[in-house]
């Protein structure tokens, strides 16, 4: 019997991994949702004018981006699902604060074998 088991490690192995950045005024994290479903929950307090939000592969092409209205906080579920296996990075341009979250997508296949009783 074969099972796929979507498993996402993040920067440093840390299965609910969130980071926050310097400043206060600037706090930014990114916490793990769900595992098995690939969604990411990005918040953001105090948005500055022209702030961007992106998704890189490992070639450091941009598979996503979003400028984010200037606002008191911002708050998304990032559904990743859809991603091919590989490394990743979440950049975060707020103002002048670069922030970046490394994360690794990667499939497992589990094969299991039982006895048949006759």
């Amino acid at each position: 019997m074969k099972r796929t088991i979507l498993t996402l490690a993040v920067l440093l192995g840390v299965a609910t991994a969130n980071f926050t950045y310097a400043g206060e005024k600037n706090a930014a994290s990114i916490e793990l949702v769900s595992a098995t479903n690939l969604k990411f929950k990005l918040t953001l307090e105090q948005v500055e004018a022209r702030s961007t939000v992106m998704i890189k592969n490992d070639m450091g092409e941009i598979i996503y981006s979003a400028n984010l209205p200037k606002s008191d906080s911002y708050e998304k579920i990032y559904d990743l699902s859809n991603f091919m296996d590989g490394d990743y990075q979440f950049v975060i341009i707020n103002g002048k604060d670069i922030t970046t979250k490394d994360f690794k997508i990667k499939t497992e296949t589990k094969r299991l074998v039982s006895s048949i009783n006759e």
